[in-house]
């Protein structure tokens, strides 16, 4: 995969140095979902992938205050489109895991050969990716 849009140096988080008594203390900050959603949906971009963000659940409608039914539990966060390909794509914090409804849209997905990747961070974003997509095809 291109390093320039999708390389090593943003799997994982920084680690900075901060001198104390004679010696160097390592802090490395947490990634949140909104970091690791940042870091895919900008390698997804420069691929040439165009984004949409998806809701699920029920709201309430502003003007005559009827209820709207968005996806169902468990649809991704994500889908995107690059010409007549699509990708729904799930991102979570480092560690995190899918919940049973998300498990299940997963799962059925796989079934439709529907391409979909749920990943806690670019590394393992990255190696998903290219089982599904030749990383190295134009856009």
């Amino acid at each position: 995969m291109p390093s320039e849009c999708c390389g090593g140096a943003y799997d994982t988080p920084m680690a900075a140095a901060a001198p104390r008594e004679g010696g160097v203390v390592l802090m490395t900050p947490k990634l949140t979902e909104a970091d690791v959603t940042k870091q895919i949906k900008g390698c997804l971009v420069a691929l040439g992938w165009t984004g949409y963000r998806l809701q699920s659940g029920v709201v309430r409608g502003v003007t005559q205050g009827t209820y709207i039914t968005l996806n169902p539990n468990g649809t991704p966060d994500w889908f995107f489109v690059r010409g007549s390909e699509i990708l729904f794509v799930e991102m979570k914090a480092p560690g995190k895991k899918l919940a049973p409804a998300q498990e299940n849209w997963f799962k059925l997905a796989e079934m439709r050969r529907t391409p979909a990747i749920w990943a806690d961070g670019l590394l393992m974003f990255r190696e998903k990716y290219a089982a599904i997509y030749d990383p190295w095809k134009p856009a």
